[in-house]
């Protein structure tokens, strides 16, 4: 059992939608981000295979320490990099792409459990890999029998979640469905949201890729084609859209342009990652207009986003093949709860 201890100020109570997995992530309630970035990893464009640079990074995650685990996808492996380090360690994959388990092809998604167990969407192969700390091999969780749109297997993922069950939930691009895969059951998985083709009804999505699933198994799904962000309840039939237009792109502020990412913090807020707008949305919870909380420069294809532990927002930055960090800033007369990063971490 993980414990994580944290220290704040002014107990507001929320109900929040954050997941099993996920620590507070919004350090203020009136947090704002800097449009000034700074590289984080790989200062130098163009592809590489050296431990310091990336070729091809479609999705990152980052531990309770800060270190970035990056999906470098045409380098088949996932490489860590240490807080404040240029260079990283392959912690899977050994780069010259398989299917054996030491192997990865193409890894598109990453998830990280308090564990620091690693779950890889291993794209080529059409499986997830379960991937243990410092073990040297990875073992199959869903899929592995080839790309299909039977229930026994998956197509192209772009967004991994994990549940605190180990159940695997799989946002599947060419598919246009989210399917579960529960925990010691790799041979079939469930169909948890689209799955009816692709297109613009409830039922529906259209090449979907992050995803994020709250404790309650929620599941809010950047559906990209359709430029909007889709909110799915448990067992539902269908989904409604809780930001964008369904089926119609633009940049107003109620408007989305291919969103590949979404995150929820602890006040509920959606953040969006709007790819062809190149700017990060801020949506509050039931409102019909978003804010642009930062605008990216427009050289830029926006793949994964995520926080770090102080609030900062990190994105990867696939044109650049690069992850780049937007600091966060809160006034001095913030309300709402203030949480410090982890003091101590037991297992």
């Amino acid at each position: 059992m993980s414990m994580y201890i944290f220290s704040f100020i002014a107990a507001t109570t929320i109900t929040t939608e954050l997941s099993p997995n996920q620590l507070p992530n919004v350090p203020c309630a009136d947090a704002r981000w800097s449009n000034t970035s700074r590289v984080l990893v790989n200062t130098s464009e163009g592809n590489h295979s050296a431990i310091s640079l990336l070729f091809d990074p479609y999705d990152f995650i980052i531990d309770v320490n800060d270190n970035i685990y990056v999906a470098d996808g045409s380098n088949n492996r996932v490489i860590r990099f240490a807080t404040g380090s240029t260079s990283g360690e392959i912690v899977a994959g050994m780069g010259s792409g398989g299917k054996g388990k030491s192997e990865l092809a193409f890894p598109t998604a990453l998830f990280l459990t308090r564990n620091y167990t690693l779950f890889i969407a291993d794209s080529n192969n059409s499986r997830v890999q379960k991937w243990k700390y410092d073990e040297p091999l990875g073992f199959t969780v869903a899929g592995g029998d080839g790309s299909g749109v039977t229930l026994d297997k998956i197509s192209v993922s772009y967004g991994l979640y994990v549940d605190d069950q180990y159940n695997v939930y799989v946002s599947e691009y060419e598919n246009h469905r989210v399917t579960l895969w529960m925990n010691n059951n790799k041979t079939i998985g469930r169909l948890v949201a689209g799955g009816n083709g692709n297109g613009t009804a409830s039922n529906q999505l259209n090449c979907p890729r992050g995803i994020h699933v709250t404790t309650n198994g929620t599941i809010y799904i950047a559906d990209y084609n359709n430029h909007r962000i889709q909110k799915w309840t448990r067992d539902a039939s269908s989904g409604w859209t809780v930001a964008g237009q369904s089926g119609v792109n633009g940049s107003s502020s109620r408007q989305l342009w291919n969103p590949t990412a979404v995150l929820v913090d602890q006040y509920n807020n959606l953040f969006i990652l709007d790819t062809r707008n190149t700017r990060i949305q801020k949506w509050p919870p039931g409102s019909i207009d978003g804010s642009t909380v930062i605008s990216i420069p427009a050289s830029f294809i926006g793949y994964s986003m995520r926080f770090d532990q102080a609030g900062n927002l990190l994105v990867v930055d696939g044109l650049h093949k690069r992850i780049i960090s937007f600091p966060v800033v809160c006034s001095s007369n913030a309300t709402g709860r203030v949480f410090s990063r982890p003091t101590s971490v037991l297992t």
